[in-house]
């Protein structure tokens, strides 16, 4: 006689479950998770018309108009949001890096440090020039336990990242670029 894998079901008694019958669900609404869209909500035209409407009864002036966000420069970026024009061309240098070393690698660009990282270090040499450079005011080159030590302040680089020939000095490389010391200096005016 066939006897079942299972030892305890019992003779003629199946071994699956019975499913739970469907039941209808109502459909779920998109969720926008991006910053830049969170506040922004569909609109219809009549909403449209009759906040047109309502403009043309305000004075224009330029309390009215939209002002540019205020960049903080004594706090330190999360967000590539956060950061002036200048900044942002050099965290698009340290992320072409990181996209270039991490296809070397053959990781995700993440494993090599994240957004946060770069913006991070980003405005912490715009804030201070020589912080984690190669090199001081004098032109001359500074030890390596300091540049060490100067990149483990920044979120997201540990005792790891910041040894000599790993991604710490590799990224305080980039910064030292022509180009990217230029643009340090653009923002540093802006103040």
């Amino acid at each position: 006689p066939y006897r079942p894998d299972d030892t305890n079901a019992k003779w003629g008694q199946s071994t699956k479950r019975k499913r739970k019958p469907l039941t209808k669900r109502e459909p779920v609404q998109g969720q926008r998770r991006s910053k830049r869209i969170r506040n922004k909500s569909l609109v219809e035209e009549e909403d449209i018309l009759t906040v047109n409407q309502a403009s043309d009864d305000l004075p224009c002036d330029s309390q009215n108009l939209d002002e540019e966000a205020v960049v903080d420069y004594t706090r330190f970026p999360q967000d590539a949001e956060e950061l002036d024009d200048d900044e942002f061309q050099v965290y698009a240098s340290l992320r072409r890096w990181r996209l270039k070393t991490s296809r070397e690698l053959e990781i995700e660009a993440y494993k090599v440090c994240q957004n946060r990282t770069l913006c991070e270090l980003v405005r912490r040499r715009r804030n201070s020039p020589y912080w984690g450079a190669c090199t001081d005011g004098s032109g001359q080159g500074k030890e390596e336990t300091s540049v060490a030590n100067e990149l483990l302040e920044c979120w997201g680089i540990g005792p790891s990242k910041a040894r000599p020939g790993k991604f710490g000095f590799d990224m305080a490389r980039v910064l030292d670029g022509e180009k990217e010391d230029n643009w340090l200096k653009a923002s540093r005016k802006t103040k």
